[in-house]
Protein backbone atom coordinates (compact mmCIF):
# COMPACT_ATOMS: atom_id res chain seq x y z
CA UNK A 1 0.00 0.00 0.00
CA UNK A 2 2.87 2.35 0.83
CA UNK A 3 4.59 1.67 -2.50
CA UNK A 4 1.34 2.28 -4.39
CA UNK A 5 0.75 5.53 -2.53
CA UNK A 6 4.32 6.61 -3.26
CA UNK A 7 3.95 5.85 -6.95
CA UNK A 8 0.65 7.73 -7.16
CA UNK A 9 2.21 10.64 -5.33
CA UNK A 10 5.03 10.76 -7.89
CA UNK A 11 2.57 10.62 -10.78
CA UNK A 12 0.49 13.40 -9.32
CA UNK A 13 3.57 15.52 -8.72
CA UNK A 14 4.59 14.97 -12.34
CA UNK A 15 1.15 16.05 -13.56
CA UNK A 16 1.29 19.03 -11.21
CA UNK A 17 4.75 19.96 -12.51
CA UNK A 18 3.57 19.87 -16.12
CA UNK A 19 0.55 21.99 -15.24
CA UNK A 20 2.82 24.48 -13.47
CA UNK A 21 4.98 24.83 -16.58
CA UNK A 22 1.93 25.36 -18.80
CA UNK A 23 0.62 27.91 -16.34
CA UNK A 24 3.96 29.76 -16.36
CA UNK A 25 4.03 29.78 -20.15
CA UNK A 26 0.53 31.24 -20.36
CA UNK A 27 1.35 33.90 -17.78
CA UNK A 28 4.51 34.75 -19.71
CA UNK A 29 2.35 35.35 -22.78
CA UNK A 30 0.04 37.57 -20.78
CA UNK A 31 -2.78 35.00 -20.78
CA UNK A 32 -4.60 34.34 -17.55
CA UNK A 33 -4.54 30.58 -16.83
CA UNK A 34 -7.93 28.94 -16.28
CA UNK A 35 -8.90 28.22 -12.71
CA UNK A 36 -8.68 24.44 -13.10
CA UNK A 37 -5.10 24.72 -14.37
CA UNK A 38 -4.08 26.85 -11.41
CA UNK A 39 -5.63 24.33 -9.04
CA UNK A 40 -3.93 21.42 -10.77
CA UNK A 41 -0.55 23.16 -10.75
CA UNK A 42 -0.83 23.63 -7.00
CA UNK A 43 -2.31 20.23 -6.25
CA UNK A 44 0.16 19.46 -3.48
CA UNK A 45 0.29 22.86 -1.86
CA UNK A 46 -1.25 22.79 1.57
CA UNK A 47 -3.18 26.00 1.09
CA UNK A 48 -4.94 24.70 -2.02
CA UNK A 49 -5.67 21.35 -0.40
CA UNK A 50 -7.18 23.18 2.55
CA UNK A 51 -9.41 25.24 0.28
CA UNK A 52 -10.55 22.08 -1.51
CA UNK A 53 -11.51 20.33 1.71
CA UNK A 54 -13.41 23.34 3.00
CA UNK A 55 -15.40 23.92 -0.18
CA UNK A 56 -19.10 24.23 0.54
CA UNK A 57 -22.30 24.19 -1.48
CA UNK A 58 -24.46 27.27 -0.83
CA UNK A 59 -28.18 26.39 -0.89
CA UNK A 60 -30.15 27.96 -3.77
CA UNK A 61 -33.29 30.02 -3.31
CA UNK A 62 -35.39 27.21 -4.80
CA UNK A 63 -34.44 23.64 -3.92
CA UNK A 64 -34.27 20.93 -6.56
CA UNK A 65 -33.68 17.26 -5.90
CA UNK A 66 -31.17 17.18 -8.74
CA UNK A 67 -29.72 20.47 -9.98
CA UNK A 68 -28.29 21.06 -13.49
CA UNK A 69 -24.70 21.15 -12.11
CA UNK A 70 -25.36 17.84 -10.37
CA UNK A 71 -26.67 16.33 -13.58
CA UNK A 72 -23.53 17.45 -15.38
CA UNK A 73 -21.39 16.05 -12.58
CA UNK A 74 -23.21 12.73 -12.83
CA UNK A 75 -22.68 12.53 -16.58
CA UNK A 76 -18.98 13.40 -16.31
CA UNK A 77 -18.52 10.93 -13.46
CA UNK A 78 -20.26 8.17 -15.43
CA UNK A 79 -18.15 8.95 -18.50
CA UNK A 80 -14.87 8.78 -16.56
CA UNK A 81 -15.82 5.56 -14.79
CA UNK A 82 -17.07 3.97 -18.02
CA UNK A 83 -13.86 4.69 -19.90
CA UNK A 84 -11.61 3.54 -17.06
CA UNK A 85 -13.50 0.32 -16.36
CA UNK A 86 -13.80 -0.42 -20.08
CA UNK A 87 -10.02 -0.14 -20.25
CA UNK A 88 -9.60 -2.49 -17.30
CA UNK A 89 -12.19 -5.06 -18.38
CA UNK A 90 -10.88 -5.16 -21.97
CA UNK A 91 -7.26 -5.46 -20.93
CA UNK A 92 -6.42 -2.08 -22.43
CA UNK A 93 -8.05 -2.75 -25.80
CA UNK A 94 -10.99 -0.36 -25.97
CA UNK A 95 -11.09 0.66 -29.63
CA UNK A 96 -12.05 -2.65 -31.22
CA UNK A 97 -15.68 -2.72 -32.48
CA UNK A 98 -16.55 -5.87 -30.55
CA UNK A 99 -15.35 -4.27 -27.33
CA UNK A 100 -18.04 -1.59 -27.59
CA UNK A 101 -20.82 -4.15 -27.20
CA UNK A 102 -19.05 -6.66 -24.99
CA UNK A 103 -17.32 -4.24 -22.61
CA UNK A 104 -18.18 -0.56 -23.07
CA UNK A 105 -21.96 -0.86 -22.81
CA UNK A 106 -21.85 -3.04 -19.65
CA UNK A 107 -19.28 -0.64 -18.17
CA UNK A 108 -21.59 2.30 -18.86
CA UNK A 109 -24.50 0.51 -17.18
CA UNK A 110 -22.38 -0.42 -14.16
CA UNK A 111 -20.91 3.08 -13.85
CA UNK A 112 -24.37 4.64 -14.09
CA UNK A 113 -25.71 2.44 -11.31
CA UNK A 114 -22.73 3.15 -9.04
CA UNK A 115 -22.74 6.92 -9.66
CA UNK A 116 -26.50 7.16 -9.08
CA UNK A 117 -26.24 5.16 -5.86
CA UNK A 118 -23.40 7.39 -4.70
CA UNK A 119 -25.51 10.47 -5.44
CA UNK A 120 -28.68 9.03 -3.89
CA UNK A 121 -26.94 7.94 -0.69
CA UNK A 122 -25.59 11.41 0.09
CA UNK A 123 -26.79 14.46 -1.83
CA UNK A 124 -30.33 13.35 -2.59
CA UNK A 125 -30.77 11.72 0.82
CA UNK A 126 -29.65 14.99 2.42
CA UNK A 127 -32.26 17.02 0.56
CA UNK A 128 -35.00 14.57 1.44
CA UNK A 129 -34.01 14.94 5.09
CA UNK A 130 -34.08 18.75 4.89
CA UNK A 131 -30.36 19.51 4.54
CA UNK A 132 -28.74 21.01 1.46
CA UNK A 133 -25.94 19.10 -0.26
CA UNK A 134 -24.79 18.91 -3.86
CA UNK A 135 -23.01 16.27 -5.93
CA UNK A 136 -19.97 17.73 -7.68
CA UNK A 137 -17.02 16.63 -9.80
CA UNK A 138 -13.77 16.27 -7.85
CA UNK A 139 -10.74 16.76 -10.17
CA UNK A 140 -8.30 15.18 -7.70
CA UNK A 141 -10.41 12.04 -7.42
CA UNK A 142 -10.94 11.89 -11.19
CA UNK A 143 -7.18 12.04 -11.80
CA UNK A 144 -6.61 9.33 -9.19
CA UNK A 145 -9.18 7.05 -10.81
CA UNK A 146 -7.63 7.46 -14.26
CA UNK A 147 -4.08 6.95 -12.98
CA UNK A 148 -4.86 3.89 -10.85
CA UNK A 149 -6.98 2.38 -13.60
CA UNK A 150 -4.34 2.75 -16.30
CA UNK A 151 -1.19 2.11 -14.27
CA UNK A 152 -2.44 -0.40 -11.71
CA UNK A 153 -5.33 -1.93 -13.65
CA UNK A 154 -7.40 -1.43 -10.51
CA UNK A 155 -9.25 1.91 -10.31
CA UNK A 156 -9.24 3.20 -6.75
CA UNK A 157 -10.82 6.63 -6.33
CA UNK A 158 -13.99 8.61 -6.85
CA UNK A 159 -14.39 11.17 -9.66
CA UNK A 160 -17.06 13.07 -7.73
CA UNK A 161 -17.98 13.97 -4.17
CA UNK A 162 -20.77 15.58 -2.20
CA UNK A 163 -20.47 19.19 -1.04
CA UNK A 164 -22.44 20.26 2.02
CA UNK A 165 -23.97 23.60 2.92
CA UNK A 166 -22.34 25.71 5.61
CA UNK A 167 -23.47 24.65 9.06
CA UNK A 168 -24.44 21.14 7.97
CA UNK A 169 -24.73 19.01 11.17
CA UNK A 170 -21.69 16.78 11.67
CA UNK A 171 -23.82 13.95 13.05
CA UNK A 172 -25.96 14.03 9.93
CA UNK A 173 -22.87 13.76 7.74
CA UNK A 174 -21.77 10.74 9.75
CA UNK A 175 -25.15 9.05 9.26
CA UNK A 176 -24.89 9.65 5.53
CA UNK A 177 -21.62 7.73 5.49
CA UNK A 178 -23.40 4.74 7.00
CA UNK A 179 -26.15 5.08 4.38
CA UNK A 180 -23.45 5.15 1.71
CA UNK A 181 -21.89 2.00 3.14
CA UNK A 182 -25.22 0.16 3.22
CA UNK A 183 -26.29 1.38 -0.23
CA UNK A 184 -23.09 0.47 -2.06
CA UNK A 185 -22.83 -2.88 -0.26
CA UNK A 186 -26.40 -3.66 -1.29
CA UNK A 187 -25.56 -2.68 -4.86
CA UNK A 188 -22.52 -4.96 -4.72
CA UNK A 189 -24.83 -7.84 -3.90
CA UNK A 190 -26.87 -7.05 -7.00
CA UNK A 191 -23.77 -7.05 -9.19
CA UNK A 192 -22.68 -10.37 -7.68
CA UNK A 193 -26.09 -11.78 -8.60
CA UNK A 194 -25.64 -10.54 -12.17
CA UNK A 195 -22.31 -12.35 -12.34
CA UNK A 196 -24.03 -15.52 -11.14
CA UNK A 197 -26.45 -15.09 -14.04
CA UNK A 198 -23.59 -15.01 -16.54
CA UNK A 199 -23.32 -11.24 -17.01
CA UNK A 200 -19.63 -11.29 -16.14
CA UNK A 201 -18.46 -7.92 -17.48
CA UNK A 202 -21.42 -5.97 -16.09
CA UNK A 203 -21.23 -7.74 -12.75
CA UNK A 204 -17.47 -7.58 -12.34
CA UNK A 205 -17.15 -3.93 -13.38
CA UNK A 206 -20.01 -2.91 -11.12
CA UNK A 207 -18.80 -4.97 -8.17
CA UNK A 208 -15.26 -3.60 -8.28
CA UNK A 209 -16.45 -0.04 -8.97
CA UNK A 210 -18.91 -0.02 -6.06
CA UNK A 211 -16.48 -1.48 -3.53
CA UNK A 212 -13.50 0.57 -4.70
CA UNK A 213 -15.49 3.79 -4.45
CA UNK A 214 -16.82 2.77 -1.04
CA UNK A 215 -13.48 1.76 0.47
CA UNK A 216 -11.71 4.80 -0.98
CA UNK A 217 -14.34 7.16 0.43
CA UNK A 218 -13.94 5.75 3.94
CA UNK A 219 -10.30 6.73 4.43
CA UNK A 220 -10.29 9.18 7.37
CA UNK A 221 -8.71 12.14 5.58
CA UNK A 222 -10.46 15.29 4.37
CA UNK A 223 -12.37 15.78 2.17
CA UNK A 224 -13.40 12.10 2.10
CA UNK A 225 -16.59 11.03 3.93
CA UNK A 226 -14.61 8.70 6.17
CA UNK A 227 -13.12 11.75 7.84
CA UNK A 228 -16.59 13.00 8.78
CA UNK A 229 -17.57 9.65 10.28
CA UNK A 230 -14.31 9.23 12.21
CA UNK A 231 -14.73 12.72 13.67
CA UNK A 232 -18.11 11.73 15.13
CA UNK A 233 -17.54 8.07 16.00
CA UNK A 234 -14.25 6.25 15.65
CA UNK A 235 -15.97 2.96 16.51
CA UNK A 236 -18.49 3.24 13.68
CA UNK A 237 -15.76 4.35 11.31
CA UNK A 238 -13.56 1.39 12.21
CA UNK A 239 -16.44 -1.04 11.70
CA UNK A 240 -17.43 0.16 8.23
CA UNK A 241 -13.85 0.82 7.11
CA UNK A 242 -12.70 -2.65 8.12
CA UNK A 243 -15.79 -4.30 6.63
CA UNK A 244 -15.56 -2.49 3.30
CA UNK A 245 -11.79 -3.01 3.09
CA UNK A 246 -12.09 -6.73 3.80
CA UNK A 247 -14.88 -7.10 1.23
CA UNK A 248 -12.97 -5.13 -1.41
CA UNK A 249 -9.81 -7.19 -0.86
CA UNK A 250 -11.79 -10.44 -0.93
CA UNK A 251 -13.36 -9.50 -4.27
CA UNK A 252 -10.02 -8.56 -5.82
CA UNK A 253 -8.47 -11.80 -4.59
CA UNK A 254 -11.59 -13.78 -5.53
CA UNK A 255 -11.64 -15.15 -2.00
CA UNK A 256 -15.42 -14.99 -1.58
CA UNK A 257 -18.13 -16.99 -3.27
CA UNK A 258 -20.62 -14.85 -5.16
CA UNK A 259 -23.53 -16.12 -3.09
CA UNK A 260 -21.85 -14.73 0.05
CA UNK A 261 -21.69 -11.27 -1.51
CA UNK A 262 -25.29 -11.65 -2.65
CA UNK A 263 -26.32 -12.49 0.92
CA UNK A 264 -24.46 -9.45 2.28
CA UNK A 265 -26.24 -7.33 -0.31
CA UNK A 266 -29.63 -8.63 0.79
CA UNK A 267 -28.84 -7.99 4.46
CA UNK A 268 -27.71 -4.41 3.87
CA UNK A 269 -30.68 -3.73 1.58
CA UNK A 270 -32.98 -5.00 4.33
CA UNK A 271 -31.26 -2.74 6.86
CA UNK A 272 -31.76 0.25 4.57
CA UNK A 273 -35.44 -0.59 4.19
CA UNK A 274 -35.83 -1.04 7.94
CA UNK A 275 -34.17 2.32 8.56
CA UNK A 276 -36.50 4.05 6.07
CA UNK A 277 -39.64 2.46 7.53
CA UNK A 278 -38.60 3.16 11.11
CA UNK A 279 -37.85 6.79 10.27
CA UNK A 280 -41.23 7.12 8.56
CA UNK A 281 -43.14 5.64 11.49
CA UNK A 282 -41.17 7.05 14.41
CA UNK A 283 -39.81 10.28 12.92
CA UNK A 284 -36.30 9.17 13.81
CA UNK A 285 -34.11 6.50 12.27
CA UNK A 286 -32.52 3.57 14.06
CA UNK A 287 -29.09 4.91 13.14
CA UNK A 288 -29.79 8.12 15.02
CA UNK A 289 -30.41 6.12 18.19
CA UNK A 290 -27.42 3.84 17.72
CA UNK A 291 -25.08 6.74 17.00
CA UNK A 292 -26.44 8.78 19.85
CA UNK A 293 -27.83 11.52 17.58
Amino acid sequence: AVSIATMLSSVRRAISSIAEKVKGTLEGLGIKPPEWLEELSNIYLEEVFKSVTEKEAPPPSAWKLITPPELRALLVSIAIMSIVFSYVESGGVVLKPEVVVQVLLPAILASTAVALTDELSEALASKLRGFWAEYDIWPHGAISMIVTGILLNSPFASPARTLFAKGYPEEEKARLVIYKFLSLTALSGLFAALMSMGLDVLGDAGLVAALALLFYSLFPVPPLPGYELAAVSKVWWLVVFAASGALYAAVLLKALQLHVIEALGLVTAALLLLEAVWHKLKGEGILSKLMGG
